[in-house]
């Protein structure tokens, strides 16, 4: 495959799945950062994933009824199966439906929306989670800075038991913004997403999607927002201690 070949949704599914070659993955990266609206579907696609698997592995796992296996191991039962076919497609119906007001989402511009859908699409990466790691923190701060038009630093929350894994280029409603990316021991990660905005003062507000939340923020020029697992408590307490750094 070259990589410089026009990026379409095959590349968007493979790199979704984990399937593309490093140099054509690092060209959707970059298609990517300068097409939002594609970031924004890609996300979507994930968390839709998530929330499949999240409604139907139970189900995946359960004993199927007597009567089916013993269906099966006479050779099968005509109507047994098509009752059984029928049962499949009415909940996969029920969760299309189900899913469908998220799945069906337009596109929003809105800072926090940026922040969540960065966070979903590029905290599941395993190999390359950032474009930058954080062992070269100045060239990573300067980089990001000069993409973003602003003085831009990776706050230290080390004290929250929180490493920094590095920081990448993330689209926010057409522009580019930062993303800097922590783990926590247990495998968690945050990510908080510094971009620019207007001078008048965001007031703090928590989002939710799935099982992701957020809060974000700003002033003076910058636009904060702060995500990682849907704990409310425990990012208001994180959103602080960034707060208290950037100032």
């Amino acid at each position: 495959m070259n990589a410089d070949e026009p990026v379409g949704e095959t590349d968007l599914h493979a790199y979704l799945d984990g399937e593309l070659p490093p140099e054509r993955r690092r060209t959707v990266e970059r298609f990517l950062v300068d097409h939002p609206d594609a970031a924004e579907r890609l996300a979507e696609w994930a968390a839709q994933g998530d929330a499949i698997r999240a409604a139907y592995d139970a189900v995946l796992a359960e004993t199927p009824p007597a009567t089916l296996v013993a269906a099966a191991r006479r050779g099968g039962h005509p109507a047994l199966w098509r009752a059984a076919a029928a049962a499949v497609l009415v909940a996969t119906f029920a969760g299309g439906y189900l899913l469908g007001g998220f799945v069906n989402r337009g596109p929003s511009e809105t800072l926090a929306d940026a922040g969540l859908t960065a966070h979903q699409l590029y905290i599941p990466e395993k190999i390359h989670p950032v474009e930058v790691t954080a062992a070269d923190r100045p060239h990573l701060e300067s980089w990001l800075s000069k993409r973003v038009g602003l003085a831009v630093a990776a706050p230290d929350l080390s004290a929250s038991g929180l490493t920094l894994l590095g920081g990448r280029v993330a689209p926010v409603a057409g522009g580019a913004g930062a993303l800097f990316m922590y783990e926590n021991p247990a495998g968690e990660r945050f990510t908080l997403l510094v971009a620019r905005a207007g001078e008048r003062e965001r007031p703090l507000a928590y989002h939710e999607a799935g099982a992701f939340g957020a809060y974000d923020w700003g002033g003076s020029g910058y636009g904060f927002v702060l995500s990682g697992p849907h704990d409310e408590a425990l990012l208001e307490g994180l959103q602080k201690k960034v707060e208290a750094g950037w100032l």
